[in-house]
């Protein structure tokens, strides 16, 4: 009876400790989809589209005259929403309050404070506009992450100071279109187990075309990236930014960089000589947009094992010489759009690199200065140039072979 209590009361301990909000549970179920689908799943339970403000609460407070939901795994009451509508007809709540006096922790916040967020157009589009007592949900046990306030683009500051990462090892998309924060401090997360930033920042979201970024202060100097495999598209569309620190990154093992940096139009100086970039294979799009730069340090740069080189550099209007005389691009098969609209660019030095395997090649050169200065490595290098400026009407470029 001993062995059988003991078992029992180790049960419970376990569902309390991974007590699962009923918001999550239902969209774990459905977060590889695409978030837009999820909103069918609150009707399920009979909430409206999402919430004003919504207010954790860490002690079990009864809210009358509201809309009530149990949110708790045992559906013992132990967590409440309580959803109050001041114009009863409303299609979201005012306000919805979530509250236990247990601990509110789950291993999965992805999507979260997305599926509370009304995206249905009209008045209380984005609808979600404040978060209050979000210190009161324990992530210590927490994992995935991805997605968590993607498109809160009511939002205009966010505190996550009191954030456990230290189990996180996915924040793909985590804060992808919320276009509206101006201000990110991260510099107390532990990112020493993530795999997967790639989106992370992202303000190009599909749905929505591409809405201006207004996050202009993103502290990242806390960051550990050794484990991160995938960058693609983090910072992609963060326009507004005038300063970025990368300079702790630890890139070794990412395979994907493809639009990284792509529409920051908004910084002057980016440093990434530190970058590792031995394991990339795309960097397709990766600082296509970047309009604000007029010089890159790209002498680290490992590309033995890239593929993509498509749209790199497309963009990059304020560029106005590019040293890569250091590629390697015996593997690189697209460099379509690669310099395209590189309006300044009088001076690239393509010294080391090889065509044998591009196949897609398409404007590569398109938009680019007509007295631009090329130079190559042979007359294998020289042809290929040659007819890509030719097919961009540039009549008065010069390929120049350089011995080394």
């Amino acid at each position: 009876q001993n062995k059988n209590t003991n078992k029992k009361i180790e049960a419970e301990a376990k569902i309390q400790e991974e007590e699962i909000i009923g918001f999550v549970e239902l969209l774990n179920a459905v977060h590889q989809q695409d978030a837009f689908d999820s909103l069918s799943y609150f009707e399920d339970i009979g909430t409206s589209f999402g919430t004003s403000r919504v207010v954790f609460e860490n002690s079990a407070i009864v809210h009358d005259d509201t809309d009530k939901y149990d949110f708790s795994k045992l559906k013992d009451e132990s967590i409440m929403g309580y959803g109050i509508k001041l114009d009863k007809s409303a299609y979201y709540y005012d306000d919805f309050y979530i509250n236990s006096s247990k601990k509110m922790t789950n291993t999965d916040f992805s999507f979260w404070f997305a599926a509370l967020n009304y995206w249905g157009g009209g008045p209380n589009s984005d609808s979600l506009k404040e978060i209050v007592g979000i210190e009161n949900i324990d992530t210590s046990l927490t994992t995935n992450m991805a997605r968590m306030f993607y498109n809160c683009r009511g939002l205009t500051s966010l505190n996550l100071k009191g954030f456990n990462t230290s189990k996180v090892t996915n924040m793909s998309g985590m804060f992808q279109g919320s276009v509206n924060i101006t201000e990110l401090d991260l510099s107390s997360f532990n990112t020493s187990q993530v795999t997967d930033m790639s989106e992370m920042f992202n303000n190009y979201v599909y749905q929505l075309g591409n809405p201006d970024s207004k996050l202009i202060v993103l502290n990242l100097s806390s960051f550990n990236t050794s484990r991160v495999t995938n960058m693609y598209n983090m910072f992609a569309g963060c326009s507004s930014l005038t300063n970025l620190d990368v300079s702790n990154f630890d890139t070794s093992n990412v395979t994907n960089m493809s639009g990284m940096f792509g529409g920051t139009s908004g910084l002057t100086v980016l440093d990434i000589s530190n970058f590792d970039t031995s394991q990339v294979t795309s960097m397709s799009s990766m600082f296509s947009g970047a309009s604000g730069l007029t010089a890159l340090d790209l002498s680290n740069f490992d590309t033995s094992k890239v593929t993509a080189m498509y749209n790199m550099f497309s963009g990059a209007s304020g560029l106005t010489a590019l040293d890569l005389s250091n590629f390697d691009t015996s593997k690189v098969t697209g460099m379509a759009h690669m310099f395209e609209e590189c309006s300044s660019l009088i001076g690239l030095d393509l010294s080391n690199m090889t065509f044998n395997s591009v196949s897609w090649y398409d404007d590569m050169f398109s938009g680019v200065p007509n007295n631009i200065h090329i130079k190559v490595k042979d007359e294998a290098a020289k042809a290929f140039i040659e007819a890509r400026l030719a097919e961009a009407n540039i009549t008065e470029g010069v390929v120049e072979i350089v011995n080394k």
